[in-house]
């Protein structure tokens, strides 16, 4: 037997059986759809999720929320180490989360010092009054204040009476608090008053922020321009006394600081603002490694630094209540697939005696076992490969246009499920069809196993019907399951009251699920050998008249019900379908 002698009887043989091999075809579309739709299924439910997660914690809180804020300690008040610790950063941020990156601030700030305040400032304070501050640096500020009086600070470092003199801006509630201090006024900041180490900061600027609980404040303006003495015991600090904290240059704070306080060090912070867009396009488990990644590449290049983020909250909350939500999910997909490969199953194992006296034939020529497993393995094929080149495509549109069932308008909104075009459902469909080929192959090359003298014997005799079905203990067993039903329909609970008015547990109604399932087993097996006699080509007018009339019966209820509840277009979709199944029937 040729290759090309076998290639046209194949064909011939698909064309002979076209209605049994158009079952078979569409049972591995369907299981191969949904084998392969089960892992799109479960990540645009994710996607989904981290969508109205994130839409959820903005609306809650704001923006600010996803800022990847990244904190470290001691950098020294030095030039290089400055620019080198920011560099760090920014490679880290552009190696991990480059993607949903918008930008970012650096604050710099000191330690508490001592501050010398000017005697002058308010009339009758006691002269020289010290108090607590800082020097610190904000990127950006000037955009985002309002002067009430002075300017913006200047890089000017200048050599004054008591070490380097620098320009500083001060908000008007601490300028207020601290003796009324005034544009053109000088503060001394020293460690400590034995300490001969002196910086002196003039005041040029008065300013309000513009939006205090704007995005560039992180929500909350005033521990940045009117900080406080933290508690103690970790409370809130609004009580606590305030600090004067002035913001100046960068580039005059390291110079003036650097060169006043050798080995000073200072803290850095940065504030990573976040495109929530495109953060909602990410699957948890790239959000997870990235962030990850950021925290463990800073972690090695800037040691004791701290990332935190509201990006990480919400992958810890996500990540516990889609476990919980998937596994069933994951477990449905995986019986509907299971059932229809069994489905197949039987469709193949009512096709393999159809085709006994044709293999029957073969096999008294001399045809080989080799000869015959290739000629059922080219069959597979055909329908196999079709199957899986269209699997995946139906179920990421699937998948997809189920977004906009009723069923899924609270997650959605009636919008499509946002779906990834990746790799993995084709992998899925390649392994259901790799099974679905197996299930088509076995039975066949079983049966081609028996010679001509064996098929004239089974062929003599007609097959038994099954004992279940010739008593009709199955029809019995449904009558008993929906008195069942009935009982746990009208009691609506499994506990009822016992012999002398004790509450007890009724066995029975909790054989009713195991029951209902053996039942539709059943049925299953009583029904489907007619339903493949139908698609073999037996009994046509008969079945065509029974459908017809129950597609009809089934559309005329549906539009019957939905009228009576004053939804006059609410059957449509559910004919639709009735529609479909129909034109697939006929």
């Amino acid at each position: 037997m040729g290759s090309i002698n076998t290639i046209s009887l194949v064909m011939r043989r698909l064309k002979d059986d076209w209605q049994l091999m158009v079952s078979i075809f569409l049972g591995i579309l369907v299981a191969t759809t949904l084998m392969s739709g089960a892992p799109v299924y479960l990540d645009a439910l994710e996607r989904q999720s981290i969508v109205g997660s994130v839409d959820s914690a903005v609306a809650r809180f704001s923006d600010t929320y996803l800022t990847i804020i990244t904190e470290t300690d001691f950098v020294p008040v030095e030039v290089q180490a400055i620019q080198d610790t920011n560099d760090v950063y920014l490679e880290a941020i552009e190696r991990n989360v480059a993607p949903i990156h918008i930008g970012t601030k650096r604050h710099i700030r000191m330690s508490f010092h001592t501050v010398s305040l000017p005697s002058e400032s308010t009339p009758g304070a006691p002269a020289g009054r010290i108090a607590e501050g800082f020097f610190q640096n904000y990127s950006g500020i000037e955009d985002h204040v309002t002067f009430l009086a002075g300017g913006s600070a200047s890089d000017s470092v200048k050599r004054g009476t008591q070490g380097p003199l620098v320009e500083a801006i001060i908000s008007d509630v601490l300028a207020q608090e601290f003796d009324g201090l005034s544009v053109g006024d000088v503060v001394v900041l020293t460690p400590s008053v034995a300490d001969p180490s002196r910086v002196s900061a003039r005041i040029v600027g008065i300013f309000q922020p513009t939006d205090p609980t704007g995005d560039y404040w992180q929500g909350d303006a005033e521990p940045f321009v009117n900080p406080r003495v933290p508690d103690p015991e970790g409370g809130e600090s609004t009580r606590q006394p305030l600090v004067l904290g002035m913001f100046l240059t960068e580039n005059a704070l390291v110079q003036a600081v650097g060169s006043a306080f050798p080995g000073a060090v200072v803290d850095s912070s940065w504030y990573g603002s976040v495109d929530k867009e495109i953060l909602k396009t990410w699957s948890s488990g790239e959000m997870r490694w990235r962030m990850d990644g950021l925290t463990e590449e800073l972690a090695l290049s800037l040691p004791g630094s701290f990332v935190r983020s509201g990006i990480t909250v919400l992958l810890v909350e996500f990540e516990r209540s889609s476990f919980l939500a998937s596994v069933p999910l994951l477990l449905l997909m995986t019986v509907m697939g299971v059932t229809v490969v069994y489905f197949l199953f039987m469709i193949v194992s009512y096709l393999a005696p159809a085709r006994e006296s044709d293999i029957a034939l073969f096999r008294s020529r001399g045809t080989g076992m080799y000869r015959l497993l290739r000629l059922y393995l080219i069959e597979g094929s055909i329908l196999t490969l079709v199957a899986v080149a269209i699997a995946p495509f139906l179920a990421l549109l699937a998948v997809s246009l189920s977004g906009t069932l009723p069923y899924f308008n609270n997650v959605t909104g009636g919008s499509l499920l946002p779906v990834a075009f990746n790799w993995v459902p084709f992998v899925t469909a390649l392994g259901a069809g790799l099974l679905c080929l197996l299930v088509f192959v076995v039975p066949g090359v079983l049966g081609a196993r028996a010679g001509l003298i064996v098929h004239k014997l089974r062929s003599s005799r007609p097959p038994s019907v099954p004992f279940v079905q010739r008593y009709y203990i199955d029809i019995g067993l449904l009558a008993i399951g929906g008195v069942l039903f009935w009982e746990l329909q009208a009691r609506g609970e499994l506990v009822s009251g016992g012999l002398f008015d004790q509450p007890d547990v009724n066995e029975a109604l909790l054989v009713a699920p195991v029951l209902f399932l053996l039942v539709v087993a059943l049925l299953f097996f009583r029904i489907f050998p007619m339903f493949v006699r139908y698609i073999g080509g037996e009994s046509q007018s008969l079945v065509d008249r029974i459908a017809t009339v129950t597609l009809i019966a089934l559309v005329l209820a549906l539009a019957v019900r939905e009228i009576r509840a004053d939804d006059r277009t609410g059957w449509i979709p559910q004919g639709a379908i009735l529609a479909g199944v129909a034109a697939a029937y006929y």
